[in-house]
């Protein structure tokens, strides 16, 4: 029996054509495990990732943000750091769009 987390999906390696993970990785410990895994399940060529987290974003919400993220235990990711977590690991196509405290982040596998 296989107990999934975030970090360990049951899924064979590059099975995967798409992949959605919404806004749950600000409460992930270990993120580059996370990454390591997308990377790992993701089919070449065909594999997109979408998610969505809490994020530091910009002027107010930039302000609120450390309150926000120690109050709720998340971590309130930076506006480069899921796509350098993705760029990292060989994604391409990175699209970033960042709305008061909540950015999303689409990027495709290579072949």
């Amino acid at each position: 029996m296989c107990e999934p987390t975030t970090e360990r999906l049951p899924l064979r390696a590059e099975t995967v054509d798409a992949l959605c993970c919404s806004v749950v990785l600000q409460l992930v410990e270990d993120l580059d495990a996370v990454f390591d895994h997308i990377d790992r399940v993701l089919r070449p060529g065909g594999g997109r990732v979408a998610l969505a987290a809490t994020a530091a974003g910009y002027g107010l919400s930039r302000q609120i943000a450390p309150y926000v993220g120690n109050f709720a235990g998340a971590h309130m990711f930076e506006p480069e750091e899921m796509p350098t977590l993705l760029a990292d690991r060989g994604f391409t196509n990175i699209k970033t769009r960042t709305y008061a405290m909540l950015q999303f982040v689409d990027a495709r596998k290579p072949r």
